[in-house]
């Protein structure tokens, strides 16, 4: 079947990075507040290194909030530390995803999004990467989570060709398509041409600039809402991505 007969009804979901977004601004407490006023099935919560050390206690507040947030975004450092020189570092960085996972799961939610590869040293290390990634999923399978990696900005290669090499590595990833970095390589209008060559393998579609995330499968579908470069905060756009192919595990 062609991905574009596919049908999916995405949910709506907000990135809490609309509403917690610079250091100060960080509190759950904040996204408690002013999630329920958004025009939102959810959010999607993004998780925040000055959490660290509390996780528990976030998590606990967030619970009890009655949010509905099926989707968290991983510490965005988490990826990079893994090729960061230190054995210290890269071992951290283990335990840090692995207290994202325990976080997303007592929260109620079961997928968690990544950043494999990221600054300072983008996708030059990507081997390295893909070495630890068999370790990330295993970690994710021993908290019930699906592990989605965001196709992000590269330096050496680009966000489409990364794909291969990642299912290659664990057919057990995802893939968080972001439709504003697709862009910026120009491979926007090939994604659908490259999701007829791995089916099955993108539960999620991001859009930053028309600034809406699809998170679909066979469980249920989502879309999640974050700032653009403008600042703007506008779902169109989101159905570009919604008749992608996609399955869960």
């Amino acid at each position: 079947m062609n991905v574009r007969d596919m049908a999916v009804t995405p949910l709506v979901l907000c990135s809490t990075g609309v509403i917690a977004r610079g250091p100060q601004a960080q509190s759950e407490h904040r996204i408690i507040e002013i999630a329920p006023r958004l025009s939102a099935d959810g959010v999607e919560v993004m998780i925040y290194g000055s959490w660290y050390g509390r996780l528990d206690e976030v998590a606990v507040l967030l619970a009890q909030s009655g949010l509905s947030m099926p989707v968290t975004h991983g510490v965005k450092s988490i990826g990079p530390d893994l090729v960061a020189n230190g054995d210290l570092v890269h071992e951290r960085a283990l335990r840090r995803f692995d207290d994202n996972c325990r976080f997303t799961a007592r929260i109620g939610a079961d997928r968690v999004v990544l950043h494999l590869w990221g600054l300072p040293d983008a996708d030059a290390l990507i081997d390295r990467q893909l070495e630890a990634l068999p370790t990330l999923l295993d970690i994710a399978d021993r908290h019930g989570m699906m592990l989605a990696l965001e196709a992000i900005p590269c330096v050496v290669h680009d966000p489409l060709s990364l794909i291969h090499p990642v299912l290659e590595t664990d057919s057990r990833a995802r893939i968080a398509l972001d439709t504003e970095f697709l862009g910026m390589h120009g491979q926007l209008d090939d994604v659908f041409a490259a999701g007829s060559g791995i089916p099955g393998r993108w539960p999620m579609c991001t859009s930053r600039t028309s600034t809406a995330t699809s998170l679909m499968g066979q469980r249920d579908g989502a879309a999640t809402s974050s700032p653009g470069r403008d600042g703007s905060r506008s779902t169109a756009g989101l159905m570009a991505c919604a008749n992608v192919r996609t399955r869960t595990r």
